[in-house]
């Protein structure tokens, strides 16, 4: 039988990675993938910590998430993924109800639970947003696991009914991801799901549009990256529906120059990948397919890599100049081209 009591908490506490206990605490909030807490004073002192690098936190009144919490820091996962659950049955402010999420999800994820965690990744990106990516699962199923085919077929639904590009980029990302280690073949733009919009009609860019783009590439190929910036913010309002492709490349091309955390490599990442599933057929996808590869290389996830090189390589509309980027890279990964 599941007990669900836990000792009365009269302080908030929260652990991050080796450091000390942060106690006692007040947990405020947790928005944009980061928990928020003050450290009494005087003075008070607000801090912030990203999800993905907490052990262990507690909350006054929230017993459910307390026993769930006390559970995994004694290794039992299991038992906690039920805990959490309940937790997520109680009323409670939206923040805290998104943190339950969170920490389910890490939970599921850790015990190969990943129909669990893929369906509380699609419910954390609608509540928050790209922020969920970090959380993106990645204990991937075998084969013919029936984990494999649920998530699907959840991904698959989400797919059909958002049109919110961030969302469908992230979708599209964990569903290649998943093709990429249990299917052997390079994926398409078709497998992405059978609601992938079309295209954008192909239209000229704007003569002034097209000579702001040229002075980025330039910005960018001379290290210029605050310049780069600068123009790329303001375009970003006016710029038309022709160019949105070309923007979004350069967009990820400056986030990817500029990377320090994994977070900043992620967005790069599903800021290219906004390109290959809402304009697969732009002369940009190509590009955007490699960047995206290159950033899954950055973060560990190689048969993703590979497998985007692949598509990136067999895309009708890649240049020379990309697929020789792409070989090389093949190449560096030790995979066959």
């Amino acid at each position: 039988m599941l007990l669900l009591f836990a000792p009365a908490v009269l302080a908030d506490e929260i652990r991050v990675g080796d450091l000390p206990p942060f106690k006692p605490v007040t947990i405020e909030r947790f928005r944009a993938g980061q928990v928020w807490f003050v450290i009494p004073g005087p003075p008070e002192r607000p801090l912030e910590k990203p999800i993905t690098d907490v052990v262990y936190l507690q909350i006054d009144g929230a017993d459910r998430l307390n026993r769930a919490e006390s559970l995994i820091v004694r290794g039992k996962d299991s038992q906690a993924i039920r805990v959490y659950e309940l937790a997520l049955e109680e009323t409670g402010p939206a923040w805290r109800q998104s943190l339950i999420r969170a920490r389910l999800l890490q939970a599921a994820d850790r015990q190969g639970r990943f129909d669990l965690a893929t369906t509380t990744y699609i419910r954390l990106l609608d509540e928050i947003g790209l922020y969920a990516a970090p959380l993106q699962p990645t204990n991937l199923p075998r084969r013919g696991s029936g984990f494999r085919v649920t998530a699907r077929r959840a991904i698959e639904r989400a797919l059909s009914g958002t049109a919110d590009p961030d969302t469908r980029a992230a979708l599209a990302t964990l569903q290649r991801e998943i093709d990429a280690v249990t299917n052997p073949s390079p994926t398409t733009n078709e497998t992405i799901s059978p609601a992938t919009p079309t295209s954008r009609p192909t239209a000229a860019v704007d003569p002034r549009e097209a000579e702001t783009f040229a002075l980025i590439a330039s910005d960018l190929a001379a290290g210029r990256h605050g310049a780069a910036r600068g123009r790329l913010s303001s375009l970003e309002r006016v710029v038309s529906p022709a160019g949105r492709p070309t923007f979004l490349r350069l967009e990820a091309q400056l986030a990817v120059a500029t990377a320090e955390k994994p977070k900043h490599w992620l967005k790069a990442g599903l800021t290219a990948m906004r390109v290959v599933v809402g304009y697969p057929d732009s002369p940009e996808a190509p590009a955007c397919l490699y960047v995206s590869a290159v950033v899954h290389e950055r973060i560990g996830r190689r048969a993703l890599a590979v497998s985007l090189l692949r598509e990136c390589k067999a895309h009708g509309l890649a240049t020379p100049d990309v697929i020789e980027q792409t070989d090389a890279a093949l190449a560096r990964l030790g995979a066959e081209r």
